[in-house]
Parts: structure tokens; C-alpha cells; sequence
């Protein structure tokens, strides 16, 4: 019988940085190590043997993105495990969404990942009997793909991953032409078909962004340059605003970075972790001890899987894997994991989240279930992380996970590039311990990371001073500054979104709506996006928790200069009649729309259609539930804590009634 693969990450070589994709390009030794090793990595062991003694290397590509989805067997590197999905599981990958998991089971399939690529590196390296090379090698660490630049609205998915072979060094300082594996992935096995895109089994290669679904012979960029950038413009105070999906995918990332450092109750600990971790609401209507639900990790990160894929494998939860940028998008949202437990060491799973109501400790579950765990089983921070095991042969688990300090007790050999305070020069690194009890330092630190993704922040505050003349009693309602801090008003839209109304992934999309209201085709503001799977029915009694109503939990930040633009562009009588924040709702309930369309722009149903057209109701169980709230960002110049308050809720937006299907 073949003998476990371990996940014990680069031992021996210390904890070196996982760089950025485009900054590991700028050393040209690294990076040709990189694309050599990954090649490799890719092209091993791609075999249809029928030799029933034939075992397929456990850190194939084949292997490795096999965990996640499709085709549903046991991985090769845990050949004493599971041999079979769960009969009572809905799902048969073995990995979690939707769970309290899902940020410390995604590390280490990650590590997996970067163990396999490394590991390579390093005997590529030891061949070429070169000490500059293997020194290097030892170096190397998995890429990470920072899908928060700036620059994302401007060239979408980077061009390193869209061309099809790659400049690459050789030792002797010469150059060469390589395939680029970051391109794509082909595939000698199919992996297995899903229910509603069975043609993507024939495909032969992963796409992105495919020209067409059936026999697909290209891929097209410009639309998920579209999918990242094409958001609203609009002038405010005669200055062109745009409002793009970047910008509002950075604001749910700095929302992460709102939670309150303390909590009056501790127990509540595992609540914030509950709701950092995963966009899958709790079932028993047990609200959490705050007004506004905090964003979570995970809805940024689907939101990345649909711009990305389109109509292609990253959409698709059976076939994600494959694709390689699915693992640096996932070594992204590891380091803004890594970010936050850093800031956060409170917050974590242990045994289940506290009830508000009855003060008990309920249990995590996991909806779906996987390869190894029945549907709705309890998860907490001991539950094995299948299939991966350690150096002592047991199962990871997520205390194993937790932390990336220089002196943890379990070390994973990388860290990430610090994040630096621009004005004072402090910088956040997440392997370097400190004194969590320092209340003062871990409030510099959430501030530097809150204003890392919130670099709009001052056009904001400068543009409500500029209209302050103009609409003095407006402007008021939404920001006053008092002794060196602005208190800004933002309105937020949250939404639980039944995860399989419709088959596969979908998003929610908040638009613009033209002065008569009478459009569906207004430019987007925000989304929630669900990352779901082609064929969820599994088993007879999955198909009724299906139908019970697996929820996907979202956040949509308005952009308060939209507020102004809304404002200005009523008639001065109407714009007067508007004094108090309830007032400010009604504008946003006549002013935005929603509709749910499939990841390429297919519209799949909207509230309130135009007047004139005729459209079948959507079953109220599959209509989302949408909530309007707003609340006050407390904003200093120095490094105080990012405060939350005066919270404020106004009510349902859109009745589960009014949604129809196209």
C-alpha cells in the first residue's frame, strides 16, 4: 500500500515571503525556477494507466486540484483515508464552503500546492549544480495573485497569466521561450461531468472567460477586464466619479478591519469568527450582538472566483481547482486571512458560536458536508481537515492551521510581505509576535490595514466638503467633522441570497436606476456574488435541505458619494423635503435596482421590471432577503481604532413579492 504525503511545507529552507505574482517576475532566477517547477508539476503523472497497481503521484496537478472538486475520489496522498464520498454528504469534494473551515482548510491545500511546486524547484535546481539556483530554490515560495491593486481595474486578470508561453532565464544568463503553465491547465483524464455544464468535461483545458460554452477555441480578457472595471460614472460637483467593482471588492475587504478589537462579552469570540470566516448565515434565526452583520473573507473571495471565470472553470465549483490562478487567488485570501487573525487573536472557532438568545454555545455545521463528513455535521477548531495529514500522520487540524508567527508551534515555513503605514513608517508583519494585550499597537495596526483597502477615504471627505455650500443640510446628514475626526454616514444593503435558487453561480447586482425608475439595465454600484456548484443533488436527503434554503450572507457598501450624486440630481423643492435619514432611505429605495444574473451578465430574474413587461414570479423561498441599514465610520488622522456606531436600519429593500424571472 502506498504510504501517506504528508503537508509539512519547505522545511529546512527557514520562512521566506510569498511575493506577489508580478513582483516574483521581477527576479528573473525565482521566477524561471517558478514557471520550470510548475510546468513540471503540471505535466506529472497526467496518466490513464489501467495497471491496478498504478498509483498517481499524490502532488500531481491532477491529484492536487482533484481534492477540491471533481472527480470525487480519494486523494492519492491519504491512501489510509476515506475511500469514498460520504453516502450523507452533498458535496464530494473534500473541500469547505459555506464553513467556519473555510479560511484554515484553503491554507492548507495551499501549502500543499507550494510544497509540490517548491519541491520540484529545488531538485531543478540541484541538477543544474548551480548554488546561485538552488539557493534561490530554497528561497522560492507559491505566488499569491493581489487581485485588491488598484491596477486590477485597469488591465483585469494580469497579462502574466493571459499570454500562452512565457520569457523565461537560463542559467547562463540567456533567455528562452517556456509554455506558460499559468495559462491554463490541460487535461489528459476528464475529470467527470456536472449537471448543466457537462460540456465543460469535453473541453480538454481549463478557459476563462470562454467565447462560447461547447467546444470553446479562446478566451476572452476583455470581458473579465469588463467583469473587474465596468461599474458607474457619474459627475459630482462637475468631477467624473467612478464606481467600480474593484472599488467596491477593496471595500469589502476593508471592512474586515471593522470588527471591534474588544468585545464587552468575550464568549462572543466565536461569533466573530463565524462571521469573518464564511458567508453561510446561521439557521435559527439567532442574530449577532451588533446591528450591521460584519462582512466575511469569503464573499470577496467569490466575488474574485465569478469576474475571473465568467462563463469558464473558475465559476464552477467542480472544476475551480484546475484552473492555476485558483491557488494564488486562494494565496491572496490566505494573506488577508493572515492579516486579520494577526489583528484579531480573540476571534477564533473553538467549540461553536454563542446564542444571543438562549446563551448557549451552539455547534458550527457544515451545510453541504464533503468527502469525508455527513451534511449539517458539527465542525469546530479539532475537526481533521481532510485529506491532508501531518509529519506525524495525523490529520491537520485548525488549531494546527492558526498563525503565522517566526514562534508558533506549528510552522508553516512562509509569511507575507509587510504592510507599512505610509505616514509613520510602522509596519504590520504577520510572523513577527508582539503583545496582543497592547490595545494601542493593535489599533495602529487595524488602522493601517483598514486604510490599505480604503485609499479613497479622502476623495470621499473632500467631496462632501466641496457640496457642503451647495447642500448644507445634505452633506450634514452624512458627514460633520468635529475636533480632527470625520463622522461619515454610509448606507449598507445586506442580503441573504438562497445559495441554489438557481444552478450554479450567480451575483446579485445593485444598479442605477435612470430618474423614472423604469430600467433594468442601470450601471452596477455593488454585488454579492454566490459561488455555487453545477449539480448539488448528491443524495436523496440533500435534495431536502436544499429545498430547506442554504443561505449565502453579503455585504454591499455604498459609496457615499453616490448619496450626493442621488441628491443632486433631484429638484431643489424635492431635494429641500429631505431633512432626516429615513428620508435619505426612500431616495435609495427609488433610486437603486437589483437583479440576479449568471456570472457572463445572463439576467436570471430582477425586482420590480419595468412596467409593461411580463415576467413569472420567482418562488419566494428562492428571493433574496435584503435589509437596508446605515451606520457612522468614525475616521481620525492618527491611529486610532476604526470605530463603528449609530447604527441605524430602515427597513426591508425589495419585497420578496416583487422579484420576477426573465
Amino acid at each position: 500500500m502506498a504510504t501517506p504525503y504528508p503537508v509539512v511545507g519547505i522545511e529546512g529552507t527557514g520562512i521566506q515571503l510569498r511575493l506577489e505574482i508580478r513582483d516574483l517576475q521581477k527576479d528573473p532566477v525565482q521566477f524561471s525556477l517558478f514557471i520550470r517547477a510548475l510546468n513540471k508539476v503540471l505535466n506529472m503523472n497526467n496518466s490513464d494507466s489501467q495497471s491496478p497497481d498504478y498509483i498517481e503521484k499524490p502532488n500531481s496537478w491532477w491529484q492536487i486540484a482533484g481534492i477540491h472538486g471533481l472527480p470525487y475520489n480519494p486523494w492519492s496522498g491519504d491512501p489510509t483515508g476515506p475511500q469514498q464520498p460520504d453516502e450523507n454528504s452533498q458535496w464530494g469534494g473534500y473541500c469547505y464552503h459555506g464553513s467556519a473551515l473555510f479560511p484554515t482548510w484553503h491554507r492548507v491545500v495551499t501549502m500543499l500546492v507550494e510544497q509540490a511546486v517548491v519541491n520540484e524547484a529545488i531538485a531543478i535546481a540541484t541538477n543544474l549544480k548551480n548554488d546561485t539556483w538552488l539557493q534561490s530554490a530554497k528561497m522560492l515560495r507559491f505566488p499569491y495573485w493581489d487581485w485588491t491593486k488598484l491596477e486590477t481595474a485597469k488591465e483585469g486578470i494580469p497579462q502574466v497569466f493571459q499570454e500562452a508561453t512565457v520569457t523565461i532565464t537560463n542559467p547562463d544568463g540567456s533567455q528562452t521561450q517556456a509554455p506558460n503553465p499559468l495559462n491554463h491547465y490541460k487535461f489528459t483524464l476528464k475529470p467527470g461531468a456536472a449537471s448543466g455544464v457537462e460540456y465543460m468535461n469535453d473541453w480538454g483545458r481549463t478557459y476563462r472567460w470562454a467565447n462560447k460554452d461547447v467546444n470553446p477555441t479562446q478566451e476572452m480578457y476583455d470581458q473579465a477586464l469588463k467583469a473587474f472595471s465596468e461599474g458607474t460614472t457619474f459627475l459630482l460637483g462637475g468631477q467624473p466619479i467612478k464606481v467600480q467593482p474593484v472599488s467596491w471588492l477593496r471595500s469589502k475587504v476593508a471592512g474586515l478591519f471593522t470588527y471591534d478589537l474588544t468585545l464587552q462579552d468575550p464568549s462572543f469570540g466565536p461569533n466573530m469568527w463565524g462571521y469573518f470566516s464564511n458567508t453561510g448565515a446561521q439557521s435559527d434565526g439567532v442574530e449577532p450582538p451588533m446591528s450591521v452583520m460584519p462582512p466575511s473573507l469569503e464573499e470577496s473571495h467569490n466575488m474574485v472566483h465569478l469576474d475571473t471565470g465568467g462563463n469558464g472553470s473558475m465559476s464552477v465549483n467542480e472544476y475551480a481547482s484546475y484552473d492555476p490562478i485558483f491557488f494564488m487567488h486562494h494565496a491572496n485570501v490566505d494573506r488577508l486571512y493572515a492579516f486579520w487573525e494577526y489583528v484579531y487573536p480573540d476571534y477564533w472557532i473553538a467549540d461553536g458560536w454563542k446564542s444571543s438568545d438562549s446563551g448557549s454555545t451552539v455547534p458550527f455545521v457544515t451545510d453541504s458536508g464533503n468527502f469525508g463528513q455527513d451534511a449539517n455535521a458539527s465542525v469546530d477548531h479539532t475537526t481533521s481537515l481532510l485529506p491532508f495529514r501531518t509529519e506525524a500522520l495525523d490529520y491537520w487540524t485548525s488549531d494546527n492551521v492558526r498563525g503565522l508567527l517566526n514562534n508558533g508551534p506549528t510552522q508553516k515555513y512562509y509569511t507575507y510581505p509587510a504592510i507599512k503605514d505610509s505616514k509613520t513608517g510602522v509596519e504590520v508583519k504577520v510572523d513577527v509576535p508582539y503583545d496582543t494585550n497592547d490595545l494601542t499597537l493593535r489599533q495602529q495596526y487595524q488602522q493601517i490595514l483598514h486604510s490599505e483597502w480604503s485609499p479613497e477615504i479622502p476623495a470621499i471627505l473632500q467631496a462632501h466638503r466641496n457640496l457642503s455650500r451647495a447642500m448644507p443640510q445634505h452633506t450634514n446628514l452624512l458627514m460633520k467633522e468635529e475636533n480632527n475626526t470625520a463622522h461619515l454616514r454610509q448606507f449598507v444593503i445586506t442580503g441573504a441570497l438562497p445559495e441554489f435558487a438557481f444552478p450554479g453561480s450567480h451575483r446579485l447586482e445593485l444598479f442605477m436606476l435612470p430618474k423614472d425608475g423604469q430600467q433594468t439595465g442601470g450601471q452596477v454600484v455593488n454585488s454579492i456574488s454566490v459561488l455555487s456548484r453545477a449539480d448539488p443533488d448528491r443524495c436523496a436527503a440533500c435534495k431536502d435541505r436544499r429545498a430547506a434554503g442554504s443561505q449565502i450572507r453579503g455585504n454591499m457598501y455604498l459609496d457615499p458619494r453616490i448619496m450626493l450624486y442621488l441628491l443632486s440630481r433631484l429638484p431643489p423643492d424635492q431635494r429641500a423635503a429631505i431633512t432626516e435619514l429615513d428620508h435619505l432611505a426612500v431616495l435609495i429605495q427609488g433610486s437603486l435596482g437589483v437583479r440576479l444574473v449568471k456570472p457572463d451578465g445572463t439576467r436570471l430574474a430582477a425586482a420590480d421590471p419595468p412596467t409593461g413587461t411580463h415576467h413569472t414570479p420567482l418562488e419566494e423561498a428562492k428571493a433574496p432577503k435584503l435589509t437596508l441599514h446605515s451606520h457612522v465610520i468614525q475616521l481620525k488622522p492618527d491611529a486610532a481604532a476604526v470605530k463603528i456606531g449609530d447604527h441605524a436600519t430602515h427597513g426591508t429593500f425589495r419585497d420578496k413579492d416583487s422579484w420576477r424571472v426573465y
